[in-house]
């Protein structure tokens, strides 16, 4: 439990590159185990098929054996039936889990690289010319820059 509590807490200290980074790896193994899974877990779903079509076969003949064995039965059907039951939520988990994508971090990817690609190319072009966002950091340091004088019947509308 320690051990998880430790995860959680360095999950929170991470800047934003190396978040970036993290989410960057998810999706590449994503990506890289997306349809073998996919085909694991389609297998899945055929075995059951295949399983659930053989106990129909062989349910007739375990119903000649008589009522001494109903008890036996009764438990072992109790616990096929849930082994099977959680094969097939797996089996459905695992293909709608794996047949989409994942859009949000995609998306995240896509606005981290435009933003940083936008950085880069303002601090370019800061570096070739004068910089304006720099003399407006100089202007709020220092004080407010005093309003140009209007003309006389400036702004006013005529009554004409």
């Amino acid at each position: 439990m320690r051990w998880t509590w430790r995860g959680v807490a360095a999950r929170c200290n991470v800047t934003d590159e190396e978040h970036v980074r993290r989410v960057r790896r998810t999706v590449a193994v994503y990506d890289r185990w997306r349809r073998p899974l996919l085909v694991f877990y389609a297998g899945m779903a055929l075995a059951l098929g295949g399983l659930l079509v053989a106990t129909a076969w062989l349910l007739p003949g375990l119903m000649q054996l008589g009522m001494q064995a109903v008890p036996q039965g009764f438990f072992v059907g109790l616990y096929l039936g849930g082994m099977l039951g959680l094969l097939a939520l797996k089996a459905v988990h695992g293909i709608v889990a794996y047949s989409a994508t994942p859009r949000t971090e995609r998306l995240l990817l896509r606005y981290y690289d435009a933003l940083t690609e936008l950085a880069q190319g303002s601090a370019a072009a800061c570096d070739s010319v004068e910089c304006p966002s720099s003399q407006g950091a100089a202007q709020m340091d220092g004080a407010r820059p005093a309003p140009q004088p209007r003309e006389a019947g400036a702004g006013r509308e005529s009554l004409d």
